[in-house]
């Protein structure tokens, strides 16, 4: 079976950034698993993947604008330390749940919690950056397919 729209794909897969340092892997004891057209992995890498089938291996580099985007400095957003827990200690590096208001956004469509990363820390506010942490690099992507399944019909009842 061909990669398609509404498949569920399963991959083997690495992330290499310019300089060639892994930034992130999966294999085939844990495999990443995404339904194929909904916009769950990175764009340029979707496109690639169409067509292909189980066992293909494929290597391709993307630039931001295929990959994760291009990373947005507006993406930074202070927290005031008095909407945080008191008694949670909050350094740089960490991902804090950031609960979404109904009205947070298109990004966010469909979620109500996303994991936010700490790039700043002091007495009045933690920053946090809703950047892809990937976002404004070129990647490199080794991804072997695993599998490939026809999906389940959404049932209109």
């Amino acid at each position: 079976m061909q990669i398609q729209d509404g498949c569920i794909v399963s991959l083997a897969f690495q992330v290499f950034d310019e300089a060639g340092e892994l930034l992130e892997a999966s294999d085939a004891a844990e495999p990443i698993v995404y339904v194929h057209g909904q916009g769950e992995i990175a764009p340029g890498l979707e496109s690639a993947l169409e067509g292909r089938r189980r066992g293909e291996h494929l290597e391709l580099t993307l630039a931001p604008e295929d990959a994760y985007g291009e990373y947005d400095p507006a993406e930074l957003h202070a927290i005031p330390r008095s909407d945080l827990p008191e008694d949670v200690e909050i350094k740089v590096g960490d991902w804090l749940p950031l609960e979404l208001e109904p009205d947070e956004g298109e990004e966010f469509e469909g979620l109500d919690e996303v994991e936010v990363r700490v790039v700043g820390v002091d007495a009045e506010s933690v920053t946090v950056d809703l950047n892809h942490p990937f976002a404004g690099k070129t990647l490199r992507f080794v991804v072997d397919v695993l599998d490939v399944a026809e999906g389940q019909e959404e049932d209109d009842a």
